[in-house]
């Protein structure tokens, strides 16, 4: 064990030990772009693996290149899900979650919390920065079908849901191919456990 012990510094330091926090390796595929407003240096969580239902929280520093910012955004998410035979399964877009395309992301939120225009609210301003989810808390019995499951189809659902997912979001200015963040690659492990629900 004494000799494990530098070793297993080490790995705490990124997170591996453990598993109570880890950095999360991601692409920059935005670098190239004239028109990229946010470029991200570094991500990382306080817990991993993501188990669910659960509370985590995502951190980052990035570096915010301009003061100007769009007047509304199309997001893209990606989500795929690490098969059999190492091949990567695109997960579809259901309720909004899965991989989707979300165009003028700021007026759908700005309708759905009855207000002008949310992203006026966002205040940006260059140079680099820290910033951080806040606690994110994901309870999947809110999902009624989830609810109505036996314990054998839940066991199932655990079975088929844990595992390693990628993950690329790109976000461009409405109606545009001016893309202002890109991260792709990121890959996070996640465990179900909706027994209880």
């Amino acid at each position: 064990m004494p000799r494990l012990l530098p070793l297993c510094l080490l790995l705490v330091s990124v997170g591996v030990c453990w598993g109570d926090s880890r950095y999360l390796g991601f692409t920059d595929c935005a670098r190239t772009s004239p028109y990229q407003l946010v470029q991200v240096q570094n991500a990382w969580t306080n817990t991993y693996p993501f188990v669910l239902p659960g509370t985590f929280m995502v951190n980052a520093t990035i570096n915010v290149t301009s003061d100007t910012k769009p007047a509304d955004i199309d997001v893209d998410i990606s989500l795929t899900r690490l098969g059999f035979f190492g091949f990567w399964f695109p997960i579809p877009c259901i309720n909004d979650m899965g991989s989707c395309h979300h165009s003028n992301l700021c007026q759908k939120l700005s309708r759905k919390h009855g207000r002008q225009n949310v992203c006026d609210e966002i205040e940006v301003e260059s140079g680099l920065k820290r910033i951080s989810t806040g606690l994110i808390r994901v309870n999947p019995s809110r999902v009624p079908a989830i609810r109505r499951l036996s314990r054998r189809r839940r066991s199932l659902v655990n079975m088929l849901g844990s595992g390693t997912y990628r993950v690329d979001v790109s976000v461009k200015e409405a109606g545009t191919d001016h893309l202002l963040l890109c991260v792709k690659d990121v890959e996070i492990e996640m465990e179900l456990n909706i027994n209880n629900y």
